[in-house]
Parts: structure tokens; sequence; C-alpha cells
């Protein structure tokens, strides 16, 4: 929406500049191309006039007639000069050519270059959009800097400091450090007719708001969502929030929390808006009753009437009371048990940037090392040294059940494993129709795949805490852990061997079932898109070799008594074997049950195809419809009841796209307003990586070799990238203890797991990026 206001840049500025009251305009000396090229002394002898009473530095800035257009912005394409002294003609001569040479040789003369005074004694410096970039939705969402002090930091993309601040538009902000900056933004908008636009601002220590920027949203024709539709939907996530904080008769804890990132991680798995068939399949596989059946039978707190994971609106969150009331061990009584879930529930309220890490930083959930140096810390908190004892007893317990790996729950679950491949081949090798085959292939999935699965991705976890331990209490070095997770043979490795070793048809026989998201049906699995994936990446000429590792047999003698002294059953060497088995097993468990999943989604779509409908179309339908139609038979066609489940869907999914929530939420004020955190990413290896990024909608046409790749989320179908010799890798989800992660370290690849969406969003920018592990850092190059 353009009005007769908005003209270029300083045109604009110019215009507005005497109609505002509540924030201010520096003063804006303009000139066209062609005036500058047909007097240049007058062009600077009229700047030193206007200026003659304004202090330096001045920023000489590009007013392009291509620039700031409905329809394209061109925003940051052409050169500004920052920091110029009037004094100096020479240098303020330079600044002006650079800035009209960024135009090009061929550039218009109608185009324009303005000198402004800069900003002085900058607290605040930012960009708002009164509307969402990508789907207009009715948000001020404030990109700023409040740490550097410049004007350009955000617009610029070099300042790793940067915040995010999302706010629906006809909810009153509550936090005050914007209070003053959303009623000068609204004032832009009356003054401009428009609530579409991109605003650069400065707030000065004094409070002074000043407007650097003014150019329309680019809309392209897309209809502004309705404010009253949207905020519709945002009052009842406020009150779904408000009513699962209160108090719940079958489960300890005061309130809870609502994260992306917990336990049984959504946003890693299948996205934060996930389509109707992704988020149902992970539902009825994982989160509905699996998950609680697998934390009963390794011994913690019975909660299997409780669905894990809720959604608002269409977007997946985990209910974190539930989850840490699941791993609390059966051992612990009720009183002690509800005060360890409010202590859980406190940490995290204190620390929410651990939510994508509460197994490492808040909950106790399997006996390590040093954990009774860490249980100390509940003594701040009222807890006895009883309780504490209580505590480390029914964990040791619990662990013990654990370890006990030839006869124990985890030997059966690596049995169960064997068991699904074989279930697997009878039922797509059987005479049953599309829809029995989904019915049984999820119901073997389920109890032979993804159960047993959840039981070996909890001895995975626990194998990592042991190991993390064992370099905390000094029985191993750093060098000692990273050696042996090289040393694991997973899939990844196993895969990068393959590729050379075996032909296409073999290749794709064992690894042709995976995908980049397993529960996505757009998404190609390796047969459906092997060219796709692997025909601009050559075969790896030195492929990942099996490497023998062992621990000092001082550091076994250390271990062992440290093993005895804690009533753990097992001998070093058994614990060895254990840590290796789950972390291994863990990997080829999911390794087996997704290729369940992707016949799934392949007899899906052939269902589709048959009532010719797109996999898009696909994507819509709730897989519990199919699971219905098993054992009834509707008075519906078939055809109808999808066509009718799509119609219904496409429409809902269209709301869901709409609406922004946090990755955490802590209060129901979170549905109208949030900060996106700045969470603490788990930087895997020691190791120090610098390359070109690669982004995710570029891996499949570009030559990963030697490059940082950048992946939103954390999905071990993304495998194929590492038959690749990458320099570093980045992902927005994941946490320390993800596929990615292991697959990371087995591999030695310097990565960043788990960046948050600010992090991810400020690095995926770059062109160059450096990873440094060791210092836990992320450095810009360019």
């Amino acid at each position: 929406m353009v009005t007769e206001l908005m003209g270029t840049k300083a045109e604009t500025l110019e215009r507005i500049a005497s109609l505002l009251t509540r924030s201010i305009v520096q003063p804006v000396c303009k000139f066209t191309v062609s005036e500058w090229r047909s007097d240049e002394s007058g062009c600077l002898a009229r700047i030193q006039s206007h200026f003659a009473h304004q202090p330096g530095p001045f920023i000489v800035r590009s007013s392009a007639i291509e620039e700031d257009l409905a329809n394209l912005s061109n925003a940051g394409k052409f050169t500004s000069i920052a920091g110029v002294e009037l004094k100096d003609r020479s240098k303020l001569r330079h600044a002006i050519q650079s800035v009209i040479a960024s135009y090009g040789e061929l550039s218009s003369g109608q185009n324009q270059f303005f000198l402004q005074p800069m900003v002085k004694d900058v607290a605040i410096s930012g960009v708002v959009f009164t509307r969402d970039l990508d789907t207009l939705s009715p948000y001020y969402i404030i990109n700023y800097d409040d740490a550097s002090h410049r004007t350009d930091s955000v617009t610029s993309g070099r300042s790793n400091k940067l915040k995010t601040f999302v706010k629906f538009r006809n909810f009153k902000t509550k936090n005050r450090k914007f209070e003053k900056l959303m009623e000068a933004i609204a004032e832009v908008e009356t003054v401009c007719k428009s609530d579409c636009l991109d605003i650069e601002f400065a707030i000065e220590k004094t409070g002074q708001i000043h407007l650097l920027q003014v150019r329309p949203i680019v809309t392209r024709g897309r209809t502004l969502p309705k404010v009253f539709m949207v905020g519709h939907y945002l009052h009842k996530i406020f009150m779904k929030i408000d009513h699962i904080n209160a108090p719940h008769p079958y489960l300890h804890g005061w309130r809870t929390f609502l994260g992306v990132m917990p336990d049984w991680n959504p946003a890693e798995m299948i996205g934060v808006k996930p389509r109707p068939l992704a988020l149902s399949l992970y539902k009825e596989l994982i989160t509905d009753k699996t998950w609680s059946y697998q934390r009963d039978d390794y011994g913690y707190r019975n909660v299997r009437s409780y669905p894990l994971l809720v959604t608002l609106i269409g977007h997946p969150y985990i209910d974190v009371r539930v989850s840490f009331n699941s791993f609390i061990p059966k051992g612990i009584d009720e009183e002690l048990a509800s005060r360890l879930a409010n202590y859980f529930l406190t940490k995290l309220q204190d620390s929410p940037a651990s939510h994508d890490k509460v197994e490492f930083d808040v909950v106790f959930s399997c006996f390590f090392l040093n954990l009774e140096d860490k249980l100390q810390g509940l003594k701040k908190n009222g807890f006895t040294e009883s309780d504490l004892k209580k505590i480390k007893d029914a964990l040791i317990e619990l662990t013990n059940n654990i370890l006990t790996h030839h006869n124990g729950i985890f030997a059966n679950d690596l049995n169960k494993i064997t068991e699904l491949e074989e279930r697997q081949q009878k039922v797509l090798t059987s005479s049953l129709n599309p829809i029995e085959k989904i019915y049984w292939l999820l119901e073997d999935c389920r109890r032979y795949g993804t159960l047993p699965f959840a039981g070996l991705a909890r001895a995975g976890f626990v194998a990592v805490q042991f190991l993390r331990s064992m370099v905390e209490t000094k029985v191993i070095s750093r060098e000692d852990f990273d050696d042996f997770m090289a040393s694991l043979d997973t899939i990844a490795k196993q895969m990068a061997r393959d590729r050379s070793a075996l032909s296409k048809e073999k290749f794709l026989a064992r690894y042709g079932h995976l995908r980049p998201g397993t529960y996505d049906i757009l998404s190609l699995n390796y047969r459906e898109g092997y060219d796709l994936y692997f025909s601009n990446q050559p075969l790896p000429q030195d492929p990942p070799a099996k490497k023998d590792f062992r621990f000092k047999d001082s550091q076994l003698r250390t271990l062992d008594l440290l093993l005895k002294k804690e009533g753990i059953q097992v001998s070093a060497e058994d614990l060895i074997t254990f840590l290796r088995q789950a972390i291994e097993g863990r990997e080829y468990s999911k390794f087996v049950f997704t290729k369940s999943v992707s016949e799934i989604l392949g007899l899906v779509k052939e269902l589709a195809a048959f009532y010719e409908l797109t996999p898009e179309d696909a994507s819509f339908i709730d897989i519990k419809t199919i699971l219905h139609l098993y054992a009834t038979l509707d008075h519906r066609d078939l055809s109808c009841i999808l066509a009718e489940e799509i119609e219904r869907n496409r429409s809902f999914y269209e709301i869901t796209k709409l609406i922004k929530l946090p990755a955490f939420i802590v209060e129901p004020d979170n549905a109208f307003e949030f900060e996106l955190e700045e969470g603490k990413p788990n930087y895997i290896t020691l190791g120090r990586a610098r390359g070109e990024t690669i982004l995710e909608e570029n891996i499949l046409t570009s030559n990963l070799d030697g490059k940082v790749v950048l992946i939103p989320s954390a999905d071990p179908g993304y495998d194929w990238i590492f038959t690749r010799p990458l320099a570093g890798l980045i992902t927005m989800y994941g946490g320390a203890n993800s596929h990615m992660a292991i697959r990371a370290a087995e591999l030695r690849i310097p990565s960043v797991i788990g960046a948050g969406e600010k992090n991810y969003s400020e690095w995926s920018r770059a062109k160059y990026l450096e990873i440094d592990c060791a210092n836990q850092q992320v450095t810009v190059l360019r």
C-alpha cells in the first residue's frame, strides 16, 4: 500500500518530518545524480551551507528511484557511507561518488543521494515491520540491537547481538522498553495512511526516537489478513494456555510451560507448523501414548493417560509439566515427587534458555558419576540430605535396570527392532489393500518400532550422560570422549562408506527409504530423489573408515572403583559395551522404524493418486481418518471423505500460517507478544570450521565440500549430507543429545546444534562463517 507521501527514501523522510510529534527525522539535504554531475562544487557548497550549524559526523545515503518501490524494495542493494566530515571536501566527494557508483554505470540521472547528521548516543537501533513479511499477518516485528550503539547493525547483518521482539497489532505491550516506540510507529502509520511499513529507527539514551527510513512492505498484490480474525485465534490460544497452566489433580507441579524443544522435541522432528499428515503421524506413533509406555517400562512414573504433545491452532508444543512428571523414578514417594517436580519447573522458569536441553540442565533422570555433586543444588531449595539420598538411590535402581543389557529391557528393545524388519516384509508383500497395509504398518511400527526406539533413545541418553560425567570427573579427557564417539559405527558412517562401495541399486535398497523430513510426504526419500540429493555430490574419495578405540586400563580400573562404590551393578568393560551399543542401537532403531514411516507415506501417496489427488493434497489428510476406515464402512465414498478432509484441513492450515508463537511459552500473554530468547546453542566437538555458507534451499544444487551447511531441523533424514566432507554444520533446532549431534560428533564435524531462531536467522544471512566450538563462538566473516 503506497500513499502520496511515499517517494524515494529522501523524499519520504522530507515529507513526513514536519508531521511527526512522537519521533524526529534528522535534517535532509538531497540531490539528483544529474545535479551532482553538472555541478559538483555547487553541490558541495550547498551541503556545507545547509549543515553550517550542525555538528558532524554525517552520513551519505542512497536514494535511488529503484529503492523502496511498492513491488520491489532493493533493500541493502546500494551503498551508504557513514562517518563523513564536511570540512574535508575530498573525502566528502569520494563518499558521494561511492554512493553514486553503487547505482551502476548506466544509472538514471534522476537517482538521488542525500546527507543527514548521524544520530549520536544511540541506545537502541533497529527495524520495525508493521506486518509479518512472509504472511502479512498483523504483527509488529522489531529486530533491534541494544549493545553495539550503532545505527546500522541490524540492516548490515554484521552484529552478533541482535534481538527480536514480536507483538500482535491490537495488544497493548507490557514491554516498557518499547512503549514509546510503539506510539511513535502508530503515528507513522497514521501519517502514511498505511499499516504495511518497514521502518528503521534509532533511540538515543535520552529516549528521543529518530526515524531513519520509512518504506512500504512489498505485498505483490497479496491480501492483508484481517486483524480481528487473527486476534480471535490468538485469544483462543491465550485461554488454552491459561487453562492448562492450572494445577492438575493427577500431576505434580504448580503450573506448566510449553516448548517446541523439550523431551520429544517436535520442532526438530516435524517443524513448528507441520501439515496435518506429519503432525498426526508423529502423535500417533510417539507422543500420544508410546512415549509414556516407554517411560513406565523403564522405571519412571506412570503417566500413560497423558498426551505429551498439545497443539495450539496447528502449532505443536510439549507439555513440560507432563514431561517432568515422567522423568521422576517410580521409587520416589508422592510428597518428594511433588517437591521435585516444582523444583524442576522453577529451575526452568529461572533459566528458560535451557528448554532445549532440560535433561542435561534441569532434571535428574538417571545416575551418572557426578550426580551427587549436581544434587547438592537441591539443598538451596529446601531439600534435605535424606531427600537427596532417596533421589540418588531411586536413580541408581532405575539405571541398573537399564544397564543390565544382557537380559534387561534394553536388550529386549534391541530384539524388537529386528522383529519389526521381518514384519515390514510380511505386510508389504501381502495381498492387503493400501488402507489395510497402512493400518498394520503403523500398528507394527508403534509396537515394534517407536516403542523400542523410545527405550533405546532413553538408553542412548543415559550413555551420553555417563560419558559426559566421565569427562567432568576426569576419568577420561574430552579428547577421549571425542575419540570414543568417532569410533562408533553408526548408520551415518555406514552410509558414507556404502555410497562408494555399493552400486546405486544396492545403495537404495538399504537407504532408499530415508528422507530429510521423516514424517513429511512432500519430502522425497532417497529413492524418489536420488539425483536431487546425490547428482551434485561426487563420490567421497576417502569415506570414513571404522576406527578402533579403547580406554586405557588405568581409566577402566578407576571407573570400576567408582561404579562399585556407587552401587552400579556392571563392570567398567560392560558399561563401555553398553555405551557403544546404546548409542549405535538408538541410531539403528530409528533407521529401521523410519522405513515403516516411509512406506506409510508411499501408500498414502498411492491412495491419493488413485483419486487424482497430489502429494500436496495428501499432506492435509489426518492419518486417523485412514486408520478409522480400516474397520469402518462409511456411507460416503472414499474420494468424498478424502476431499472433504483435505479442503477442511487446508483452510485450517492457512490460519496456522498466520499465527506467530514463541519456541517457549511461559505465560498466556505470550500468545500476543514475546521476545525471541537467545538460547545457548550446543557446540559439537572442539574443532574450528570456516567456510562459505549453504542454506537448506540450496543444498540440493550445491557442492557441499568444505562448506558450512545451515538447515532448520536436526532430522536424521539429512544423513546424505554426511557423505560429503562438510566444513561445519548449523541447525536451528536440535538438542545436545539429538541424532544430528551424535552424527556430527562421530564424524568430528564442528557443529552448532539447536542455534535457536534468532541465531539461525542472523547466521543464515552471512556468506562466510567461522565456527569455533572450543570457545563456543560463531563469527560472521562476510
